[in-house]
């Protein structure tokens, strides 16, 4: 559990927001907060990385996103100084993207940047995408290949946003193993 623990930590320092471990726990325990629902939407989507367990996470992780924008954008985004995907595109390409195979951890490298880059949701998108990740890397273990969950730590967050900026498929792999 600790290395979960540790990687919602990190996914969520990436992003700017900060709490401990003990926190996370308590919020866990008493099933109360932020900390609780990404908790519950990450061992969600662990249990099977599709479509559907993602449009559950993103309505746990985000409750107010569903109310408004389920399941995917509806808006325009730009991205790192570039035009996300066309709105009206983003619903086909996340359904694309989830047929295909994932049997090394290059698959996984290149679903998760190419998740990255469709941007399928306004607000979120890194932590989602981080939970996918997740579930292909646990997946991957399972079957033998690769070392499991590995943390993004927070302090290479601009290493991690090169990755999906450059489309450095490779060099997110060596990152990975």
């Amino acid at each position: 559990m600790d290395k979960l623990y540790e990687f919602i930590l990190n996914s969520d320092a990436i992003e700017q927001i900060f709490y401990t471990k003990k926190e996370l726990i308590t919020s866990i325990k008493t099933k109360k907060g932020y900390q609780y629902r990404h908790f519950k939407a990450i061992t969600g989507i662990i249990q099977q990385p599709s479509e559907f367990n993602l449009q559950r996470a993103i309505a746990t992780l985000l409750p107010e996103f569903k109310k408004t924008h389920a399941p995917y954008r509806h808006c325009e985004v730009v991205i790192d100084g570039r035009r996300g995907l066309n709105k009206n595109q983003v619903g086909k390409a996340i359904q694309d993207l989830f047929k295909l195979p994932i049997n090394s951890l290059y698959d996984v490298c290149d679903f998760h940047i190419r998740y990255e880059h469709i941007h399928p949701i306004q607000d979120g998108n890194g932590r989602t995408g981080r939970m996918l990740l997740a579930s292909h890397l646990i997946k991957l273990e399972k079957e033998g290949i690769g070392k499991g969950l590995v943390t993004i730590k927070e302090v290479d967050k601009y290493k991690y946003y090169d990755f999906i900026k450059y489309n450095s498929i490779e060099d997110f792999v060596k990152y990975l193993e």
